[in-house]
């Protein structure tokens, strides 16, 4: 899917996201003292001399409005990514998000690993490349997808395999708030992309809350469980609404009393529930 172009201000806007909050201060105030109070100061009498005065202050104003737009458009957005990814505490309400949300989370807790992230804007729910992560010369590509009930399978991981090479990446990372199917995971097994799944990101998500200060490679924090191995048998499943650990109960009423099954410990608060 080709790019939209995008215009001088979201450039900006992606630059700064990259850099402190201050910094488009500074660059303003530079283009400001620039185009407004040394050029006109400086030019030498002349003929053309009023139009060059005229038109620096014209740019300088138009650019310092910019800039400072740009700048306070992205500390709006770092903070609202912050506040997003803050306020994850489960499966559920990752996977209440819009795609865009998601996008956004995925992308803060990358950024928050020491990564420079680029969102390549565009795409949408069924969009390509949705992140670039760079950090110490290497180029990863992500793609998300906020599939909530779809299992993820190999045609798509395929897809973002093929542009690894064309892009330039040395890897790419596939992520979802669902699951992958069987070929799928085989077939990332013998690729360069690492899959990240629901369970996984809620990990990642909780590890980078706990140590936000240590920066860690994503196959470090959430590496998918290889084909050879399996869970323990005794292990719980993990509910499918909020990713707990669930628990044996049995039902009290109903056609079904007496019967066992898996529910969650969460109950009421969340009605997740498996066959035993």
């Amino acid at each position: 899917m080709s790019r939209r172009k995008t215009s001088f201000l979201e450039d900006l806007h992606a630059i700064f996201m990259k850099l402190p909050w201050w910094i488009p201060l500074v660059v303003a105030a530079g283009v400001f003292l620039l185009l407004v109070c040394l050029i006109p100061a400086t030019t030498p009498k002349s003929l053309y001399a009023p139009a060059i005065i005229v038109y620096s202050k014209i740019f300088g104003y138009a650019f310092t409005t910019l800039i400072l737009l740009a700048g306070f458009t992205s500390w709006i957005k770092k903070w609202l990514n912050r506040e997003l990814f803050n306020s994850q505490t489960n499966l559920a309400s990752i996977r209440n998000l819009t795609w865009r949300e998601f996008e956004q989370l995925v992308g803060e807790a990358f950024r928050r690993q020491g990564y420079t992230v680029t969102e390549t804007g565009g795409g949408g729910a069924d969009g390509g490349i949705d992140l670039k992560l760079r950090r110490d010369g290497e180029l990863v590509l992500v793609q998300c997808k906020q599939w909530r009930a779809q299992r993820v399978g190999v045609k798509p991981i395929r897809e973002l395999n093929g542009v690894i090479g064309p892009e330039g990446a040395t890897r790419a990372i596939f992520v979802t708030c669902g699951e992958y199917t069987a070929d799928a995971m085989a077939f990332a097994g013998s690729a360069n992309v690492q899959l990240i799944d629901g369970m996984q990101l809620l990990r990642l998500i909780a590890s980078v809350k706990a140590n936000s200060a240590s920066i860690q490679t994503p196959i470090q924090m959430a590496a998918p469980m290889p084909a050879t191995m399996t869970a323990p048998a005794d292990a719980p499943p993990t509910c499918p609404q909020c990713g707990s650990p669930m628990v044996k109960r049995t039902a009290r009423q109903g056609q079904h009393a007496g019967d066992r099954f898996w529910g969650c410990p969460q109950y009421p608060k969340c009605q997740g529930i498996r066959p035993l």
